[in-house]
């Protein structure tokens, strides 16, 4: 059995530069394409922060589900790199999908120099950092689990808190004019409530994906105070948050906001059944019980009570989105597009960041206008497409990896760390289902909040929790 091996600190050292630095890249890392000066100063802190880990701790063992994950965050960049190693002439002109590049150096009669296996080289280049951010927030939280566990009380009212913050932003924007000073990004859905972000889709993932930190970070606070005088003041907080939370994902005009809300809603809600005794398990034959039946037909029906409401004619602006289907611009055109780049890529796979430039080789020219797609909006189909069949591989394995943990928080447990593991486990699978239509991890704030879910999920739980009140002055985690 594979264990972390803790080391006692004095201080919250690393609690408090994950708290820092994750509301860092929260605020400032909202865009996937926007916002450069931000998203490379979270770059050049990343760095910074993983050499003053090294430099503080050395006693440090991870477990084999921890060193698995932070194997995948080092292999993504890696492969990434490799594709900017000049190959051969040769050799490259073998590789698929390089004959426009091949004719036009015959139309040239140039020879054939030397070429990278990215047919991109400085997107493939540029996109390697993007991983830095996330990765130093999963080694962060790794360390605060081993040296500094009751500071992991804290961290979800942090993430609700940026949440509703968010919230309240986008709700200000949805309602104020299109034109209004407060978006953060030049390029963004205006007329949208985007809150911190600058596409309307990714506030609404990460609204949701505050949702179960809201109810764990609940009940631990009510666990944690001994004064009962206090907890209706939590409750009350903790109801308003929900309802923020919410509003906002109802302001924001994403359907995948409308058609997830009511699932993860009762998804949370099995969290409060471990408030008192988080050593009380979830076993999954409950989705057969009554509440199993609630769920089932309960998240359907809450969607579409949230898609009326949000379509309905008071605000303007809520309800603005539209499933369209058609055009070349559509999803299912998108799809088909980048499915035919795969297979003409496949297996070396375009680099790193390469879609962009291969898109308008496969945009139908009867129908070319000023806008383009800058990502297939399925990061599966695009991830495969720019890493090949490695790619293909660290997805599924990454799959593998979240059920298998998801599984076991889940499951029957005397660990009192599971309640926090279960809503790190909804929060990540929030990302899974809308990478298959959107691009939310290639957004540093969603890469960020999900490399911490990551690094809960896979992470040691606490011992087995005694019985009995907490007393002044004892830590003890109770999530």
């Amino acid at each position: 059995m594979f264990r972390m091996h803790s080391v006692k600190t004095h201080s919250p050292t690393f609690g408090f530069l994950l708290t820092v630095y994750l509301a860092g890249v929260i605020v400032l890392g909202g865009a996937a394409n926007g916002g450069e000066f931000q998203n490379q100063l979270l770059q050049a802190v990343a760095p910074l922060i993983l050499v003053f880990i090294l430099w503080c701790e050395k006693n440090i063992s991870f477990s084999l589900l921890q060193k698995l994950v932070a194997a995948l965050f080092v292999l993504c960049p890696l492969l990434a790199g490799l594709q900017l190693i000049p190959l051969p002439s040769d050799f490259w002109s073998q590789l698929p999908n390089r004959d426009v590049i091949l004719t036009g150096f015959s139309l040239l009669n140039d020879p054939i120099p030397d070429m990278p296996v990215s047919l991109a080289p400085l997107e493939t280049a540029s996109g390697l950092f993007h991983f830095l951010p996330p990765f130093a927030l999963f080694i962060l939280t790794a360390y605060v689990l081993a040296t500094e566990r009751p500071f992991i009380l804290y961290l979800p009212l942090l993430i609700v808190s940026l949440g509703v913050l968010s919230a309240l932003l986008g709700l200000a924007q949805a309602i104020g004019p299109p034109q209004s000073n407060l978006y953060f990004y030049t390029v963004t859905n205006r007329g949208s409530g985007v809150g911190l972000f600058a596409n309307a889709n990714h506030h609404s993932a990460f609204l949701l994906m505050c949702l179960p930190f809201l109810v764990v970070g609940t009940t631990g606070l009510i666990g944690h105070i001994k004064n009962h005088q206090h907890h209706l003041a939590v409750r009350i907080a903790s109801t308003t948050g929900a309802l923020m939370l919410v509003f906002g994902v109802l302001a924001a005009g994403s359907f995948f906001g409308y058609a997830m809300l009511g699932p993860v809603a009762i998804a949370s809600t099995l969290l409060l059944g471990t408030r008192n005794s988080p050593s009380r398990s979830i076993p999954f034959s409950r989705i057969f019980s009554i509440r199993g039946v609630i769920i089932f037909f309960g998240a359907p029906v809450l969607a579409a009570i949230g898609y009326a409401f949000a379509t309905s004619p008071i605000l303007p602006n809520i309800g603005i989105t539209v499933v369209n289907l058609d055009g070349t611009l559509a999803r299912p055109q998108l799809f088909a597009g980048a499915l035919q780049t795969l297979i003409d890529c496949f297996p070396i796979g375009a680099g790193l960041g390469a879609y962009q430039a291969l898109y308008p080789l496969y945009e139908d020219p009867n129908f070319v206008t000023s806008t383009y797609a800058n990502h297939v909006h399925n990061d599966y189909l695009e991830f495969t497409l720019e890493l090949g069949l490695l790619g293909a591989i660290i997805i599924c394995t990454a799959l593998i990896l979240w059920a298998v943990t998801s599984y076991r928080a889940w499951g029957k447990t005397k660990a009192s760390g599971a309640n926090l593991q279960r809503a790190a486990s909804i929060s990540i699978f929030i990302v899974i289902a809308h990478s298959f239509v959107d691009y939310p991890l290639r957004t540093a704030a969603i890469a960020g909040l999900s490399a911490v879910a990551v690094g809960i999920l896979v992470g040691p739980r606490s011992e087995p929790r005694r019985r009995g009140r907490l007393r002044l002055g004892e830590k003890r985690l109770v999530l």
